[in-house]
């Protein structure tokens, strides 16, 4: 699993200079990248790059969240019928791995929703000679790197 994700991270960045979009230097931001979508292939190239490094990634730990969630429940429960030991102790530890999960999930979305909500606002705003705010990409760049 970790390869086939350091491999689409490859293709991902790759796909970045391929025939499906053109690297410009975009004004008011803090780095080149895929000029704005304007046809099928680039608009193409926006989805699945946006479907694959946020969505799928978001689903994936939600799901895998809920179901360690589930299993941490069970768990509780059987220890709670069949040992000695203090509820209080078995709880606290449930609680610890809760915590640590929820701190996952929770870092993923602050550090990648904002440049999800950046890229979808620049790529489908009204005009693309409509300017972001000079400080807009700068804030999402040092949130992300922050979060990192």
């Amino acid at each position: 699993m970790p390869s086939g994700a350091w491999l689409w991270a490859a293709a991902a960045g790759a796909s970045t200079v391929s025939p499906l979009t053109d690297v410009v230097y975009k004004p008011a931001t803090a780095q080149c990248g895929p000029r704005y979508p304007s046809d099928t292939a680039s608009f193409a190239h926006f989805f699945v790059i946006v479907g694959t490094c946020y969505a799928v990634p978001m689903l994936v730990v939600g799901v895998c969240n809920s179901l360690t969630f589930a299993v941490i429940r069970g768990h509780g429960l059987r220890m709670r019928l069949h040992t000695t030991e203090q509820w209080r102790r078995i709880g606290g530890q449930q609680r610890h791995i809760a915590t640590t999960l929820l701190l996952v999930v929770v870092s993923f979305a602050i550090a990648w929703t904002p440049w999800v909500v950046y890229a979808f606002y620049a790529v489908f705003a009204d005009s693309h000679d409509v300017q972001l705010p000079d400080i807009i990409n700068p804030i999402v760049s040092l949130l992300h790197a922050t979060v990192h």
